[in-house]
């Protein structure tokens, strides 16, 4: 079922080349920052570029980006200055829209875009679960594999692979559930691609 979805998002985004494309513009600021240069990544899907400047310098803390997007998406930033920071996926709207960027002490996003909202208010929450489940396994698969040094033994491998597996058909679940319940929502058709 999932595989029906995603055919139907790709045959969507094959017309991307015939659609519109819109402008887009992100007022940003950088908490912990003042100075650096910054970077806005989308997935490479095509070969249009979507943002106009590859490197926007931050001053006092702010920075803007302006660009076309055929439809809203996601991407993320690359902070350049004292260190190279990078931020979690962020969805990006059509129009004007402002960010804010935390990286005080753990890098985090805020931002007044409609698709940003859905995201962190209805998908978000939803795959909370699913997510705490994967860092888990994630964690606990680290440890395994530090404790075996990097060897694990194969029923030990097949065991944290089944576990994985249950984690994904959730996850899979709880994303085929979400695009059911919003067909018409970017945020399902960014994570089915994802």
């Amino acid at each position: 079922m999932l595989r029906k979805y995603l055919f139907f998002a790709l045959f969507l985004l094959s017309f991307k080349g015939f659609a519109q494309t819109l402008e887009f513009e992100i007022d940003g600021m950088i908490v912990g920052l003042d100075t650096g240069i910054i970077q806005f990544y989308f997935p490479k899907r095509d070969s249009l570029p979507t943002v106009y400047e590859e490197k926007v310098p931050i001053k006092n803390g702010k920075f803007t980006f302006k660009g076309q997007l055929a439809f809203p998406d996601r991407g993320l930033f690359i902070i350049t200055s004292k260190e190279t920071i990078e931020t979690n996926w962020i969805y990006i709207d059509i129009g004007k829209q402002a960010i804010t960027i935390h990286i005080d002490s753990a890098v985090s996003l805020t931002s007044d875009s409609r698709i940003f909202s859905e995201y962190k208010e209805k998908f978000k929450k939803k795959m909370t679960l699913v997510d705490l489940q994967h860092k888990e396994w994630k964690s606990n698969y680290v440890a395994l594999a530090k404790k075996h040094e990097l060897n694990l033994p194969n029923n030990v491998e097949d065991s944290m692979q089944v576990i994985a597996n249950l984690i994904q058909n959730h996850k899979d679940s709880l994303l085929l559930d979400y695009i059911k319940q919003n067909p018409l929502s970017y945020v399902s058709l960014g994570e089915l691609l994802s």
